[in-house]
């Protein structure tokens, strides 16, 4: 049986509902259902998923249930991620690594600094999320690039949502010169770079996403390959438009700088854990290797060798 790390999950905190983030604004509701920024409600949960929440001991149990041998947690900007991110780490060390994220502001390193002392290894930022609640923020932005910084020098790996990539906000020009910058960091660009099925016949979104996902070729970037179902909702199981992309940067990046992941557990709702594992698993472009370091060593060598 495959040995499985998944690259990229989601916990939160039960709240009696509704219940605001202090932070961000973010108002959850019963059954899944989120008001952003914006004031328009909107689904970022399964309905079945009564009190909108995902607590640590859930995604345990859906590792078991599946066979993954552990699970790096990804961050959202919210008021709690920082212990929240601790906590789940702390009751599982030998299984999970947690991510955390910070507000632009200078103040934030010497948090940084607090969480990284106490074996915090990861930081998380989502620059839609960033866009949202800190118009014209970028990778560049001073308080954003103190924190990157703080990151280089602790020895963290970064990972960074670069945003759909048809957003103003997708800055590929911006990511590049931030990595140039800092060799030694370790930098994971989340969920293949945010394609969309058709992304093709836009040239400028195209040309824009492939100026992305090809820093891949830098010797510290990696390209997580999550969210493939909610990426490709309209084609289902086993998104072959999706299969054809990450085919496509297979071949220019090769084969150890793909993370995979599923970005549960939002992606439950239009996906099964199985036809995540599967829509990779039976890709015949890649080598039983190639499949061990996809589901495995990738990210236990840019996640987990931390904590050795």
């Amino acid at each position: 049986m495959r040995k499985i790390i998944d690259g990229h999950v989601h916990i939160s905190r039960w709240h009696p509902l509704p219940w605001t983030d202090p932070l961000t604004g973010n108002t959850r509701l019963e059954r899944g259902m989120l008001i952003g920024g914006n004031g328009v409600p909107r689904r970022s949960l399964p309905s079945y998923f009564v009190d909108s929440c995902y607590p640590v001991d859930s995604l345990i149990a859906t590792l078991d249930e599946n066979g993954v041998e552990k699970a790096a947690i990804m961050a959202h900007l919210d008021s709690e991620i920082c212990e929240t991110a601790f906590e789940a780490q702390s009751k599982y060390p030998d299984r999970l690594m947690a991510a955390i994220s910070f507000a632009p502001k200078a103040e934030n390193v010497e948090k940084l600094d607090y969480w990284c002392d106490k074996g915090i290894r990861l930081l998380k930022f989502e620059m839609r999320g960033m866009e949202e609640t800190f118009p014209g923020t970028t990778v560049e932005t001073p308080e954003l690039a103190a924190l990157i910084n703080a990151a280089d020098r602790r020895g963290m790996t970064l990972t960074i949502d670069p945003s759909p990539a048809s957003f103003p906000c997708y800055r590929p020009d911006c990511m590049k010169t931030m990595i140039e910058k800092h060799p030694d960091l370790k930098v994971v660009i989340c969920h293949l770079g945010l394609p969309y099925k058709g992304i093709q016949n836009d040239a400028d979104v195209y040309a824009k996403w492939k100026d992305m996902v090809f820093l891949a070729k830098n010797p510290n970037v990696y390209l997580d390959v999550t969210a493939i179902p909610d990426l490709f909702v309209e084609e289902n199981f086993p998104y072959r438009s999706a299969m054809d992309l990450f085919h496509l940067v297979y071949d220019e990046v090769g084969p150890k700088k793909f993370i995979w992941g599923t970005d549960i557990p939002g992606t439950f709702r239009t996906a099964t854990y199985y036809q995540m594992i599967q829509a990779f698993e039976r890709l015949d472009f890649l080598s039983e290797s190639d499949k061990d370091d996809l589901f495995y060593n990738n990210a236990e060598h840019v996640y987990f060798e931390h904590t050795k």
